[in-house]
């Protein structure tokens, strides 16, 4: 599929036809629902399990132990559903099973143990974790809130000292396939709000992620080094990424993000940690509203980064900074001055394969584009094709090649390109 995308890509530009391998990411994406309902068809008749010797009209209650031990006599039992029926649940750390779908209905909410009550380590443990199990999720219509404000605070009050003090996630897979999250609400994670991590064949669909702002590093949802990954239908807006893509220890591909609504964030981001490689990312149909980055690959100079095959095709943005970042320098103001005589040596971001189709931007804030590689890893096959942006300043191209077909820039000041050294952008 993905030499096929690619063509087309180049075809559109060339040639001004529309692309035609929409249909083919819109088809996965749709065999993915469909084996999702058929889960739910075979969860509605599994056992249902429920919390025992819980009262869920006392609200200073700690449901830990009862939680637990419907998700271990669930998992015992052969599989089935954990339900959390409407009322407050106060819990500690939380641990999946395979087999076990853990049910929040409407109107309940799983809220984590403020953090003077909750289990302190130099590793605190995550709030619902998941270690090398299959076939297990969380899924309804309630609340997961993560308390977060405390941990926020802790950490701005130590983040220069030499040890910070480290947070949980709020949902984290290590090692697992064939997970589901869906129809959920996340609010104020002590850090990052869902992780699949080492994991394949994830559905996150029809989640809210909505948190605080400020909340530092309260990214939405970080795939890290994991395959066969689905996001779709799904609503953000936090203090950080609100979706970051990385491949630290193994590479990331084959990841879907389709008809996502994002609101407060930083966007929709591939890094700053790529040094294993990601790979054949499609972006399908995304709003961006408020972010301060659209759409951003980011990767720290002087350490490797990879990206490859990615597609971002019909994306729609208001009042964002700048709708599209590529930089070999994070964060923004490691970015060297344009033009230097000598330029620092060392390992950098290597970007290429990149299609950006129907992308419409207004009320942009800052630069139309941003687009910054390392003269040592010159950007290479870069295509934009039907692209709209109403932007303060132009589009900043340094060290890259990238074709370009109907791309109209309207910026406030300036000219609608911005050729720093090495820019060699072809116009079809």
């Amino acid at each position: 599929m993905d030499k096929k995308i690619l063509s087309s890509c180049i075809f559109a530009l060339l040639t001004g036809v529309t692309l035609s391998f929409t249909p083919n990411i819109q088809s996965s994406v749709n065999s993915e629902m469909e084996e999702f309902s058929l889960l739910q068809e075979k969860l509605s008749t599994s056992q249902h399990y429920f919390p025992e010797n819980f009262d869920t009209t006392n609200f200073l209650q700690d449901a830990s132990k009862a939680i637990q031990s419907a998700i271990n006599q669930c998992n015992d039992s052969g599989g089935g559903v954990v339900e959390l029926r409407k009322g407050i649940y106060n819990s500690g750390p939380l641990t999946l099973r395979s087999n076990v779908y853990l049910q929040i209905d409407s109107g309940a909410s799983l809220v984590a143990l403020p953090m003077n009550e909750y289990p302190q380590s130099t590793n605190p443990p995550n709030f619902i974790y998941a270690l090398g199990v299959q076939n297990c999720g969380v899924i309804g219509g309630g609340v997961i809130d993560g308390s977060g404000a405390q941990w926020w605070q802790a950490y701005l009050n130590t983040k220069n000292s030499p040890n910070p003090i480290p947070r949980p996630r709020l949902i984290y897979f290590d090692g697992c396939n064939n997970i589901v999250v869906s129809g959920i609400i996340l609010k104020n994670s002590p850090s990052f709000h869902i992780v699949p991590r080492r994991s394949s064949d994830v559905l996150i669909q029809n989640i809210t992620i909505e948190t605080d702002v400020p909340s530092p590093n309260t990214d939405g949802i970080d795939p890290a080094t994991s395959t066969n990954v689905y996001i779709n239908h799904c609503s953000i807006s936090d203090g950080d990424d609100n979706i970051a893509i990385k491949a630290q220890d193994g590479p990331t591909s084959n990841v879907f993000i389709t008809n996502c609504n994002f609101g407060l964030g930083h966007g929709l981001s591939i890094g700053a940690q790529s040094n294993a490689g990601v790979s054949n990312i499609y972006c399908l149909n995304n709003t961006f509203d408020g972010t301060t980055t659209g759409i951003r690959i980011k990767n720290a100079f002087n350490t490797v980064g990879t990206v490859s095959n990615i597609y971002y095709l019909n994306s729609t943005m208001k009042n964002v900074g700048v709708p599209l970042e590529i930089s070999a320098y994070y964060p923004e103001s490691a970015i060297p001055a344009p033009f230097l005589s000598t330029h620092p040596s060392g390992d950098s971001l290597i970007a290429d394969d990149i299609c950006v189709d129907s992308l419409v931007a207004t009320g942009v804030t800052g630069n139309a584009l941003l687009i910054v590689a390392a003269p040592q890893n010159p950007f290479k096959d870069l295509a934009f094709s039907n692209v709209d942006i109403m932007s303060s300043s132009g589009a900043i191209v340094r060290n890259t090649t990238m074709t370009v077909h109907n791309v109209n820039i309207e910026a406030n000041s300036g000219s609608e390109f911005i050729r720093q050294e090495n820019a060699n952008i072809i116009q079809n």
